[in-house]
């Protein structure tokens, strides 16, 4: 899908979920270093944001 097809399903009143819609429990994502891919810096990211990666950090090293 381009970006000017969403820009006019936009335009056409369409609403989009955005990042607080999604249930993080519901994710099927077995470790959750998966979210931000390889970038050390997005993993420090979510390591310092995320209580869950906190609370796992044993179980899900970054």
């Amino acid at each position: 899908m381009k970006i000017s097809d969403i820009y006019k399903r936009l335009l056409n009143g369409e609403k989009f979920k955005g990042v607080r819609d999604i249930n993080p429990e519901r994710l099927p994502v077995k470790n959750p270093a998966d979210l931000v891919g390889s970038s050390p810096i997005m993993q420090k990211m979510a390591k310092k944001h995320s209580k869950n990666l906190k609370l796992n950090n044993k179980k899900y090293p970054l």
